[in-house]
């Protein structure tokens, strides 16, 4: 599924007193630049700021503007550069005379922060907010969270949560739903080290601010790891309750339903609400295609079981992923409908994609190749229950980042 990111923080165009820039060559440039980016006419700003840079290249401070301007853009690269120059050509007094406050300098390596991490560059982006951090701006707190969330990608969970807690020794002045997603990354940063009574009680800390549906999903989700799948439903109900376009609750409940009662009627029914949602990617889509397929095409019980069906859901996640398990399953549904030498060559087909990619799902597929050759079906009591006990011992975070929030946040 898409990559989740920190929202750059970005410049606030200030008005500066005309009178202190008056001294600066390309300030009349710089003030039209300003007025055309508080309009949102970013490339009229770029210019006026690019048109500054020519007549004094030697000024930090034009550079810091364009540089806003292209990251509001997702010019990211571009961005980088300037920010860059900002920083080499920085001074420690401004023109005009008196100290340049530590906050202008720390915003500037924040800003590249931001689009190192937007670029998937992690450790680039701590290193700034290292450097920012040790200047203490006014936007400590901030540049923590960052760091965190940095720290997170790089998988370095307990620096991640060191950063939170320190956050959380003073969250004065933080909203309401700033202090939600403090408690909800952090508790589910707990809940990957295993620590789920911390993680319940930074989750616990979050509902008690505000019962909204990423506590609940992430509630449930931790619940469910635990293995505690009534209190999990009882959650994910309720997160979908409060948003009825959250797929990832769906997901889990789809799951628990099949290892814990196989109701495949409610199985079913908890997949097709996934694909009712507009904008699901595509990852959760043939994912979704994928398991539906496998259920009407492998269920024992002949009130389910629907090969027609099958096929037309397998074939779609195919279309989206040709990986080895969707071809498994779309072999399978030929030979439910009858067409067992189609099913032998996809089957074929599924096999090479295994041992190119998924050599742990080998033995499987061959098994079920060799029921063809045989004349046999695939039937399963409760289609997919092992794979899904496994799928939920591992873990499925990475569906679950769609309901966390993500993004940095802001000053």
């Amino acid at each position: 599924m898409q990559k989740l990111i920190i929202k750059a923080i970005l410049l606030i165009f200030i008005i500066t007193p005309i009178v202190s820039c008056t001294k600066i060559v390309g300030w009349q440039e710089l003030r039209a630049g300003k007025k055309y980016a508080r309009k949102s006419e970013y490339r009229n700003a770029i210019r006026e700021f690019s048109d500054a840079i020519k007549k004094n290249p030697d000024y930090w401070k034009f550079y810091n503007y364009r540089g806003a301007v292209y990251a509001k853009l997702n010019e990211v690269d571009l961005a980088i550069a300037d920010f860059t120059n900002s920083l080499k050509l920085i001074p420690q007094s401004d023109t005009w005379g008196g100290q340049l406050p530590n906050d202008d300098h720390a915003l500037i390596y924040m800003r590249r922060g931001n689009l190192y991490y937007k670029k998937g560059s992690y450790e680039l982006a701590i290193n700034d907010y290292n450097v920012a951090i040790k200047l203490e701006p006014q936007f400590l707190k901030t540049l923590y969270f960052n760091r965190a969330l940095a720290n997170e990608e790089r998988k370095q969970f307990l620096s991640a949560v060191e950063d939170y807690s320190k956050i959380m020794t003073n969250l004065n002045g933080f909203s309401d739903s700033e202090k939600i997603k403090t408690y909800l990354n952090r508790g589910g940063l707990y809940r990957k080290l295993n620590k789920f009574d911390l993680a319940l009680a930074d989750i616990n800390q979050a509902l008690k601010l505000d019962y909204n549906w990423q506590a609940y999903l992430s509630r449930g989700i931790t619940y469910c790891k635990m293995g505690d799948f009534k209190k999990a439903i009882s959650d994910l109900d309720n997160s979908v309750r409060l948003n009825p376009s959250n797929e990832t609750a769906y997901l889990y409940k789809a799951s628990i339903e099949l290892i814990t009662t196989c109701d495949l009627k409610k199985v079913l029914n908890n997949y097709f609400a996934v694909l009712k949602i507009e904008g699901i990617d595509e990852d959760t889509k043939q994912l979704t295609y994928n398991q539906i397929a496998w259920v009407l095409a492998s269920a024992i019980d002949d009130n389910i079981r629907d090969e027609k069906k099958a096929l037309l859901y397998a074939k779609k996640a195919v279309s989206l992923r040709p990986n080895c398990k969707n071809l498994d399953t779309l072999a399978v549904a030929f030979a439910g409908s009858g067409n067992s030498e189609k099913a032998i060559t996809i089957h074929k087909e599924a096999i090479n994609v295994c041992k190119s990619n998924n050599p742990e799902l080998l033995p499987e597929v061959e098994a079920h190749l060799e029921n063809y050759i045989q004349k046999q079906v695939v039937r399963e009591k409760c289609p997919g229950a092992k794979v899904e006990k496994n799928r939920l011992r591992e873990w499925r975070d990475s569906l679950y980042k769609n309901g966390r929030p993500k993004s940095g946040l802001e000053i």
